[in-house]
This record gives C-alpha cells, structure tokens and sequence, in this order.
C-alpha cells in the first residue's frame, strides 16, 4: 500500500478531449502516488488505493461502482483494476490496479474516472494479478459453503473455509484491510483444491497480512451484540461464558477487545465449573449493533477484571471505603463465598453514603440478602437521590439474596 494524493474532482469540458477517456465518464479526479515511498522500479505493480472517504464518488459514481475506472498519466490509457470494497453512502473504496511503472525518482500520475450511468462493469481483476500469480484471495467473504472465497487471479483457485472437518465462516470484520478470517491454531483453514496451476515446483513468494493474537493467548472468540433503537455510549454489557477446556479455571485469561484490538474494560461478576458472567464496557455501540472479542487460552494470565474501570459506580465491598455517615454500623464480610456488606451489632443501624456522579440516565444492579425475617424488624435497603432533591428511588427486600 502506497501514500497517494487525491485531487479535486473536474468535469469534462470540451477542450479536455484529447486527454479525455471517453466523453460518457464526465467526471475524473487526479491521483498522485508520493515517489518517496516506491521502493525502487516497479513494472506492472499491483497497487492498493484506499479512500475513506469521497462525497463526489458516492454523489456520483453508480452505488455499485461499476463505472469507476483508471488510466495512466496520459488520461486515456486503461489500468486494470479490481474493486474489494466500495460503500456508496460514503464513497469509500479500497481498489487493486496494476500500474504500468511505478520508480522513487518522480511521482506517479493517474486519474479516475465515474458518473456513466449506463456504463457496465469496468472491473478486470485478472489484469490486476497477471500470470504470475497463481493465487489471490481477499478474505473478505463471510460464507459457509463449497468454493465461497474467492480467487482473484483467471486461475480460479476459489477456497472452502473449515473448522475441524467442518464447513465453518472464519469471516472477521477486523481484518487489516476489509475484513479477514481468524483461524484458531488448531484446525481452521482453507482448502484452496488442487488445480494444476498450484502444483508449484520452483520457488515462489506467499504474501499475507497476519495479525497473531496477543502473547500467550491462544483463542478467540467473536461475541456479536444487537443494535437498538439508538445509538449507546460506554455501555456495559453482558456475557455469559460458557467454560471452554483451553480456559482457567477461574477465568483470570478473559480479555475482551473491539475490532481495533483495543482492550475493554471488565468485570467478572460470577463464575461456577461450567460457566461464568462478565460485563464488558463497550465505547460505542451503533443502532446495527456491534461484534467485539473474547480472547483465552493463556494458562499463565492474571486477572484484569476490574469493576470500577467497567462501571460510572461500583463496590463490589472488598475494600470498604469511601463511605461517610454511621461507618462503623457495617463492616465487609464472607457470606457464601460472596464478600458482601453486613451489618454489625445493632439491628437498627444507621445510614451511610457515598456520592457519585452518573449520568442523566443510568440502571442499577445491587444484591440484598436479610439473614432475619422476622417482620419485625428493619430490613436492608438502598436509596438513590439527586443531591438536594426531593426526587429518590428506593430499593427494599425482606429475605435472601435478591438482584
């Protein structure tokens, strides 16, 4: 992938004919490759262009980008070029093309061309890949079939995704450059066939973009989350984790991250044998919804699971502190292997409190247990209120735990 600049787009005008591809392309943009960053000479050079944006493109261009095409310098001669992906509510496009020559002397000047509406597709991958290649694949097929992943070069090596034996999608959107697959270590891979064009019996080169998960983590997982009605901020949510045999025992290799690799927060409420629940602090959520990742597998981790990096409030009461008010009324304690706030002494403690800031709309979790039923006596309870309001919610149980 090479540095390019992107000029402003200009409008066929008459005098611009002899330079013109064909009058029916009315709109054209310049291209310019930075010398600085071509290594060398090149010849016939597949070339990544990548725009993350262009509001004339998606203006203009057809929505499925068919009469995008490109030319050299000259402003007429056809460059081979293969689109991977083109979203035409934004303009972004990522595009193969096969530059005639490219050297680290001066920069390389092209030019692409679209508004045609009855122009049909001007794609030619095989152009892009010649003969020297004997197999190209993008990865960017979600599928579960036979031959779903494609091969870009005339040769046709399409490829079967498996897992275990099994026709399984190993698809990521988290791929470097539109989506990729994820392959476990294990028994995930591609069958490709055997055509004759890969019996390969010289030396050749294989080419790959390959992100290996974090040092010592050995599975992934991707968890998708449903989008709603509007977009959500810093949300926590929920996961239940069914225990794998590569995970420990008490769940200290959980991590979670987005499709970037960055790494959420957490917090792992509970666990058992056979399951454990965790929530996962998610930046931002769309109205589509979400996938991020589990990954585990590490036999050596130590946990990160930390409640007040997940939530606006937490206390989960393994250090109490903070509180003001009739402190010495409550003191933390294990109660069923929970560590919980229990009250000391008296049956009619005082109050405690602790101010915090949450934004304008909020839910709360708490766990209150009452160890005595008797109806006569004080029960346990929570209330939350605006400071200086007369505005409060109460939260109140008569017996056992209870959420």
């Amino acid at each position: 992938m090479l540095n390019f600049f992107n000029g402003e787009d200009v409008e066929y005008a008459q005098n611009d004919a002899a330079g013109w591809y064909d009058t029916n392309w009315t709109y054209r943009k310049k291209i310019t490759i930075d010398h600085t960053k071509v290594n060398g000479t090149q010849t016939n050079f597949p070339v990544l262009i990548y725009l993350s944006s262009d509001s004339e493109l998606a203006a203009k261009a057809q929505d499925d980008g068919d009469d995008i095409l490109f030319t050299s310098s000259d402003g007429t001669t056809r460059i081979a070029h293969e689109i991977e992906l083109y979203d035409n509510s934004t303009g972004k496009s990522i595009v193969w093309m096969n530059v005639t020559s490219l050297n680290n002397t001066s920069d390389t000047v092209l030019y692409i061309y679209y508004n045609n509406s009855a122009a049909s597709n001007q794609q030619n991958p095989a152009g892009v890949w010649d003969t020297n290649y004997k197999l190209v694949q993008h990865l960017n097929e979600s599928c579960s079939v036979a031959s779903c992943i494609k091969d870009s070069t005339s040769n046709d090596n399409r490829g079967t995704p498996y897992s275990g034996g099994t026709i399984t999608d190993l698809y990521t959107p988290s791929g470097k450059i539109d989506g990729a697959d994820y392959f476990d270590g294990t028994n995930d891979y591609i069958d490709c066939g055997n055509d004759s064009s890969l019996n390969i019996t010289y030396e050749i080169t294989i080419a790959a973009w390959v992100k290996p998960l974090a040092d010592g983590w050995t599975k992934k997982k991707p968890i998708t989350i449903s989008g709603s009605t509007s977009a959500l901020t810093d949300y926590q949510v929920k996961v239940v984790v069914d225990k794998e045999a590569d995970m420990q025992s008490d769940y200290d290799d959980l991590r979670f991250v987005d499709t970037n690799g960055n790494i959420l927060s957490y917090w792992i409420e509970n666990y058992t044998a056979t399951s454990a629940t965790a929530w996962a602090k998610v930046p931002s959520i769309p109205t589509s919804g979400k996938t991020i990742y589990m990954y585990y597998g590490n036999p050596s981790a130590s946990s990160t699971s930390n409640g007040t990096a997940t939530f606006e409030f937490f206390d989960d009461f393994e250090i109490y502190s903070g509180w003001s008010g009739d402190t010495g009324d409550y003191a933390s304690a294990t109660v069923d292997s929970r560590t919980v706030l229990k009250i000391t002494g008296s049956k009619t403690p005082g109050v405690i409190f602790k101010d915090v800031s949450v934004p304008s709309k909020y839910i709360v979790e708490i766990e209150i247990r009452d160890t005595d039923e008797s109806s006569n006596n004080p029960h346990p309870g929570f209330i939350f209120a605006g400071t200086g309001s007369s505005d409060y919610q109460c939260a109140y149980f008569r017996s056992g735990f209870q959420t």
